[in-house]
């Protein structure tokens, strides 16, 4: 595979075709993200997207994410993980499934999680797309489920 750097839209992270390549570490977040990007297009005006970020496949180092105190209560109504909706709220004494927004993977370490899969709709359920994230009957946005590897280094 050739080398890539791709700036887009981090929603794209979450596409049927795009997702299982973060999960196998075959893609990763690079260093700069942008909250705006604006784009010169070739008629002369401008386009712009938000929320941009650089999709590599270059090694990107990243620090541990810092953990909370805090032990999630959330759980999933459809799925056996705890569901925290911020990557701040990440709890250090919890070590099972945890259901987070799909921005974690601007912050992602891999040596500290490894990524069981997602709930977003079911497009692969048998590999890794776990159906809709239901919390108390309520649908939630896209969420990366991620797991502490057994092998963190402190």
């Amino acid at each position: 595979m050739k080398n890539f750097l791709i700036l887009g839209n981090i929603i794209a992270a979450g596409y049927k075709d795009i997702f299982p390549l973060f999960k196998t570490q075959k893609m990763r977040i690079g260093y700069k993200n942008t909250r705006t990007t604006k784009f010169l297009l070739p008629n002369g005006e401008y386009a712009s997207t938000s929320s941009s970020v650089y999709f590599t496949n270059f090694p990107v180092q990243k620090d541990y994410i810092e953990l909370s105190d805090e032990i999630p209560t959330e759980k999933f109504d459809n799925y056996d993980a705890v569901n925290v909706n911020s990557v701040k709220k990440i709890p250090k004494d919890y070590h099972g499934v945890i259901g987070v927004p799909l921005n974690f993977l601007v912050k992602w370490n891999e040596d500290q999680f490894k990524i069981v899969g997602c709930l977003h709709t079911r497009w692969n359920p048998d590999v890794y797309d776990f159906g809709f994230p239901f919390v108390d009957g309520k649908m939630k946005f896209i969420r990366i489920l991620i797991q502490r590897n057994d092998n963190e280094k402190h």
